[in-house]
């Protein structure tokens, strides 16, 4: 990058640099609904306005190190985005909610932008988390709070109320058996014959979609196989469930399902389910 683009020297930018036009700011959230559910309702309540955004851009520091790109591998996918002008030159901005941004310029040249220490403080109201998971109690509160508020404010699900059985449609090989079990508050899934590990689900609904996730503090899997969850984090989701033309259908992506047309296991394969008697 040459020296009219105005990133070159980090210096320069903390001390010349004028931010002329941030504009066009937006928000992006619903990939994170079928990833963590905590990770999105943090980022519907996270929002940035153009002081904000000039005073991130003003503490950024240009990181060129490949060893960051480890930590940033996978993206939380919670990103508020803006068209900025600095020093007459424009850029996209894309700032994560995990303490760092990009600057694209006209020409597709993408930066990343991180803080060092003395400004990780001013910043980090900013943001919803640390770079790091190291020592991050903001984000564990922030994580307990939303926690509080999903369940005193469960939603109602008692059209769905009952149990449903089903299978990955594979009899000859890697056979597997899922059951859930819904009544009001209450939701279990199970993996494998029962009984087994007792898999205790979070509900949210978008639309006339039910989405479920793994709830780590309930979960009772003792002496059962957890291979199903060993992996996942506290409110990472688990399925979907919704209803098309007077069927119930579920989703996921830890179900892994026969597809007979291609000769292989698949995730996200619409399932149609039925109330087991």
């Amino acid at each position: 990058m040459n020296n009219t683009d105005g990133l070159n020297n980090e210096k320069e930018v903390l001390k010349s640099t004028k931010i002329v036009v941030i504009d066009n700011i937006t928000k992006t959230c619903y990939k994170n609904l079928t990833k963590n559910i905590y990770d999105y309702i943090l980022c519907l309540n996270w929002s940035l306005n153009k002081n904000d955004i000039q005073e991130i851009v003003s503490l950024g520091k240009k990181n060129n190190k490949s060893e960051i790109l480890n930590v940033l591998n996978p993206a939380i996918p919670s990103w508020i985005s803006a068209d900025i002008t600095i020093d007459g030159n424009s850029y996209k901005i894309e700032i994560n909610a995990m303490s760092y941004y990009f600057l694209t310029d006209n020409k597709g040249h993408r930066d990343l932008y991180t803080f060092d220490l003395e400004s990780q403080e001013k910043v980090e109201k900013y943001f919803i988390r640390k770079l790091t998971e190291d020592d991050d109690s903001n984000y564990e509160n922030k994580k307990v709070g939303i926690k509080k508020y999903l369940e005193t404010n469960a939603i109602d699900i008692s059209k769905w109320n009952g149990i449903f059985k089903f299978d990955n449609n594979n009899y000859e090989q890697l056979y597997k058996i899922y059951t859930i079990n819904i009544y009001d508050k209450n939701i279990f899934f199970y993996e494998g014959e029962l009984p087994g590990c007792k898999i205790q689900c979070t509900s949210y609904k978008v639309d006339d979609t039910i989405y479920f996730y793994y709830d780590s503090t309930k979960t009772n899997c003792i002496n059962f196989d957890t291979s199903l969850i060993e992996n996942m984090q506290d409110g990472d989701f688990l399925f979907k469930l919704y209803s098309k033309k007077e069927k119930k259908y579920l989703e996921s992506p830890v179900i892994k399902y026969w597809d007979d047309k291609s000769s292989n296991f698949r995730i996200y394969t619409p399932i149609e389910i039925n109330y087991s008697n």
